[in-house]
């Protein structure tokens, strides 16, 4: 098998593993079938009713956040017997069991986790209220030596992977113990797992048993060769529709379109909307600024909206842009099926076509 093939089945394979929160719009690509194509015609939009614009950003239910593990949930004989133990290159190696952990001083953050290999305008991405427990007071117990450059995770159900050392001793990193006000749930990494800004979930593992300090880097599951995954998985800024929620719509005016963006640890500063005919082959242009609703910190997603004003029926392709802080701007629509997602994840834009009739 040649690798380019080899890539594009591993990719396919690991998208087709997580399960997304919700249905996602279906995504525009450049040179697929193209559904038949009414003449514009002239006609009165009917008046809509416009939903109440949120104050906040969405927050995702447990119950619709994607799930991914490389050989599915573990069976814990014990949870309650369940430890974390942290040593290497450390002067002082840690056992912490679940009572220490949920004993110590609690902190809450609103965070959005993200699939290395979630498609353009997919839903393998989701933003919860997280509690748990900072990882940099337990680090200075254990006193990690000079001579450490990356932390080594193991989980569980026997994943494995790495970061930098740089990446585990930012204040920000967490040790979760619930999400949403309720108890971590086991599918979603109970009794810990660990929380790190600007990473895709790949390198976030669930079901944590231990931390090893180490001067050498380790490849993890899907950092080997084999399979060719990012090392660095670091967050792409990107963006998606979420509403509309069907390709069919009646011809009204406004029609509310919303969605997220994201940049990882880089706040949004902008999010534009296209809204060109659905025949065009170009990339999308014509852009239209979108009102944003700023997230807690740039670790969660924005939220945008856009209250498009359409005058006749006919069909059409949306597409959204987002700008982060950096000044990097989203820069084409994707050129494959699974949108780039191989082997870094994407930062490519999202479109989709919707056509409006008449009754």
């Amino acid at each position: 098998m040649s690798w380019s093939r080899r890539r594009f089945l591993i990719a396919a394979l690991l998208a087709a593993a997580c399960r997304p929160e919700r249905a996602a719009p279906t995504v525009y690509q450049r040179g697929m079938a193209r559904l038949p194509t009414d003449t514009p015609a002239q006609a009165v939009p009917i008046a809509a009713t416009v939903p109440p614009v949120p104050r906040q950003i969405p927050i995702t239910p447990l119950s619709r956040l994607y799930e991914k593990s490389f050989r599915g949930t573990p069976t814990l004989s014990d949870p309650e017997r369940w430890t974390l133990q942290i040593d290497g290159l450390v002067a002082t190696p840690l056992q912490l069991s679940l009572a220490e952990l949920r004993a110590m001083p609690q902190q809450r953050a609103v965070r959005t986790l993200q699939c290395i290999s979630n498609p353009v305008g997919g839903g393998l991405i989701g933003t919860l209220i997280w509690q748990g427990v900072p990882l940099a007071p337990l680090l200075a117990r254990a006193r990690i030596l000079p001579s450490a450059r990356y932390a080594l995770f193991e989980a569980a159900d026997g994943y494995t992977t790495s970061v930098p050392l740089e990446r585990l001793t930012q204040p920000e990193v967490m040790l979760i113990l619930g999400a949403n006000d309720a108890p971590l749930p086991l599918r979603h990494g109970a009794p810990l797992r660990i929380l790190i800004p600007n990473l895709y979930g790949q390198k976030q593992p669930k079901w944590l048993t231990r931390i090893t300090l180490a001067a050498e880097d380790r490849l993890g599951y899907w950092e080997n060769p084999s399979r060719g995954w990012s090392n660095l998985a670091t967050v792409k800024t990107n963006s998606a529709l979420r509403r509309p929620t069907t390709n069919l719509l009646p011809l009204s005016a406004p029609i509310y379109l919303e969605g997220y963006a994201f940049g990882g640890e880089r706040a949004i500063t902008a999010v534009e909307v296209s809204i060109e005919s659905a025949d065009s082959a170009r990339q999308p242009s014509a852009w239209q600024a979108a009102r944003l609703i700023a997230p807690p910190s740039p670790l969660a997603w924005t939220w945008w909206y856009f209250l498009w004003m359409p005058r006749q029926v006919g069909l059409y392709r949306l597409a959204v842009r987002a700008t982060d802080a950096s000044g990097f701007k989203q820069p084409a629509l994707p050129n494959s099926l699974i949108g780039a997602a191989f082997p870094d994840g994407t930062d490519a834009i999202h479109a989709m076509r919707v056509r409006l009739h008449v009754d």
